[in-house]
């Protein structure tokens, strides 16, 4: 009885293991010869890729004693559809009316470029097309006029970026 038992659970747990593979079946008879003709099959593999894509801003980075500096701003792992492109822009608030490094009611003027063109709040300064996933960097200079300080010490701002991923067209 424990043989018999034992056996039967042994084959309940064989077939318990087998995974069944569906796909489409192709049944082939001879033909009046006894002859059979060749058979194909074709199957679809998905495989899903999820969009991304990082952003690179430096945290903070100070300006040399002539009040200059650079600071790279990058995009990279760029995975998104065919029909968009990634774009990143000044997003500060009142950059366009005047951006100071302010130290309680000092003011320093500075101007951000990328090369000879000075960058414009809410206008893509780095546009990456769909398929580019190494992405792109831009190096952006930094100028102050430090002779308008009237306070000594840190003189400070926030800059920030906005990253989007919008229509090609």
């Amino acid at each position: 009885m424990k043989k018999a038992l034992s056996l039967a659970l042994a084959l309940v747990f064989v077939f318990a293991l087998a995974i069944p593979a569906f796909a489409a079946e192709s049944v082939v008879t001879p033909d009046g010869a006894g002859a059979f003709a060749d058979n194909s099959g074709a199957t679809t593999v998905t495989y899903n890729v999820a969009g991304t894509y990082t952003i690179s801003i430096p945290a903070d980075f100070s300006l040399n004693e002539a009040g200059a500096g650079t600071a790279d701003i990058s995009v990279s792992n760029v995975l998104i559809p065919v029909d968009k492109k990634l774009t990143v822009e000044l997003a500060t608030a009142n950059y366009d009316n005047g951006n100071y490094l302010v130290n309680n009611t000092s003011k320093i003027p500075y101007t951000i470029k990328n090369g000879e063109a000075v960058i414009a709040q809410n206008t893509p300064f780095i546009t990456v097309a769909a398929g580019t996933k190494a992405g792109a960097t831009v190096s952006l200079d930094f100028a102050a006029t430090v002779a308008a300080a009237t306070l000594m010490g840190a003189h400070t701002d926030i800059i920030t970026f906005t990253a989007k991923v919008v229509n090609a067209g």
